[in-house]
């Protein structure tokens, strides 16, 4: 399983034990074409991904 799919596991487990629907549809197709990317290229192209799904899900999560 790659870094993307546990991501968006992880992060849709969180939001279903809260009541929460993740809104990561707006990720989607970035997060599939990340996957076929090298590794060495993976990591920089996921982080900007990772860290804005992460930011748009707490502001979520608080009502913001």
């Amino acid at each position: 399983m790659t870094e993307a799919a546990r991501l968006v596991d992880r992060v849709g487990d969180f939001c279903r034990e809260r009541g929460v629907a993740p809104g990561l549809r707006r990720y989607e197709q970035d997060l599939q074409e990340i996957v076929y990317l090298p590794p060495e290229r993976r990591a920089r192209e996921l982080a900007p991904v990772t860290r804005q799904g992460l930011l748009d899900g707490l502001a979520e999560l608080s009502g913001g």
